[in-house]
């Protein structure tokens, strides 16, 4: 059984860091880590974007759910639910080398 069906929702997850102007980058750190694995890559990308950073469940600031698998399909869930409460807009598409 699902654990966010008792919860009607899974929860959001910590985002660590979200700074910076222009296309937006989403950091996600790898299984036994924490956003933290990103400190040094941050400031090399941020001039030029905005950088958000988020830990999966469990990890980091990120909640630990009881009654969770920690499946690919939950982190995946967290993860949605997360980058829409950040209300980020669609990707601006261009027609770089096409012609009319």
């Amino acid at each position: 059984m699902r654990w966010w069906p008792l919860l009607k929702r899974p929860p959001i997850l910590n985002v660590a860091y979200d700074h910076g102007e222009g296309p937006v980058v989403v950091l996600i750190h790898g299984i036994a880590s924490s956003s933290v694995t990103f400190q040094n890559v941050v400031p090399l990308i941020e001039p030029r974007h905005r950088v958000v950073s988020i830990d999966l469940l469990g990890f980091g600031g990120s909640p630990i759910v009881d009654d969770c698998n920690y499946t690919l399909a939950d982190h995946t869930e967290a993860i949605r639910r997360t980058i829409t409460s950040l209300r980020l807009s669609e990707p601006e598409t261009t027609a770089i080398g096409r012609s009319g």
